[in-house]
């Protein structure tokens, strides 16, 4: 399961409300409530994100092995 805590970690860590990536048009309000509530998402979407804040797409999501 991919879960994305560390994005909205990052936003706080860099002053940047969640808001802002729809005023910005880097995502959509359906975008933006789909990643708080840990729903599928495409790469591309994650790449815009870590390309508009500069960091890795991997410092934005949490990866939990479901079952075993």
């Amino acid at each position: 399961m991919i879960t994305y805590e560390k994005l909205f970690s990052v936003l706080q860590e860099k002053n940047i409300e969640p808001y802002r990536l729809v005023r910005c048009g880097i995502i959509s309000w359906g975008t933006l409530e789909r990643l708080r509530s840990n729903k599928n998402v495409t790469l591309y979407v994650l790449d815009l994100i870590s390309t508009y804040i500069d960091c890795s797409i991997f410092s934005l999501i949490n990866y939990t092995r479901i079952g075993s």
